[in-house]
């Protein structure tokens, strides 16, 4: 992932890396203000996208992809209810097929939407040779749940005791237990 590429060309020891994720995007509004920051800080990051939002804006992806960050798979539609195997694959391959257009780069990681880690929503990304990320669960800070800006910043201040090798995402649900469950297709 970005951070994980950052650290390698500085020649850095990976210990103290923390992977910036973000989902559900690109937003007009918000993903402009986020690449500014992460420019503006020389910081690497992971956006999941969805395909049908990257399709609505093109310029955002070609710009994640520009400043050198890493763009994962977050399905076409973002279904929340269960889905089939068949229709999980193909959302992948839909939203590959508009990432891939946009920038010349094939996805290679998979977030399921919710964090939801089943056989149905994790089989067909291990298929088709995705990596499936999540987020380490004391990093959510559960903005997902759109509590308003104070609580939010709430959330966020209890990352200031973030753990090396923390997967840090936002606009996420958090589950430790479909983490485990998926921790072992995330190694490599």
């Amino acid at each position: 992932m970005a951070a994980q590429r950052a650290g390698r060309e500085a020649g850095q020891h990976l210990k103290k890396v923390v992977a910036l994720t973000f989902d559900d995007g690109p937003s007009a509004t918000f993903t402009p203000q986020v690449l500014d920051i992460l420019r503006e800080h020389q910081a690497g990051a992971t956006f999941f996208v969805v395909g049908k939002r990257a399709e609505k804006y093109p310029e955002l992806i070609r710009r994640m992809a520009q400043e050198g960050h890493e763009i994962g798979n977050h399905t076409f539609n973002h279904p929340m209810s269960p889905v089939k195997p068949a229709r999980l694959a193909e959302e992948l391959d839909k939203t590959d097929e508009v990432i891939y257009r946009l920038t010349d780069r094939h996805t290679q990681y998979f977030r399921p939407p919710g964090g939801k880690c089943t056989i149905a929503t994790v089989e067909p990304a291990l298929d088709k040779g995705y990596k499936v990320i999540l987020w380490t669960a004391r990093e959510d800070p559960k903005d997902w749940a759109d509590p308003g800006a104070k609580k939010s910043l709430t959330g966020w201040s209890t990352m200031q005791g973030t753990a090396p090798s923390s997967f840090c995402t936002t606009a996420a649900a958090t589950a430790p237990r479909r983490w485990r469950l998926c921790r072992k297709s995330c190694r490599d």
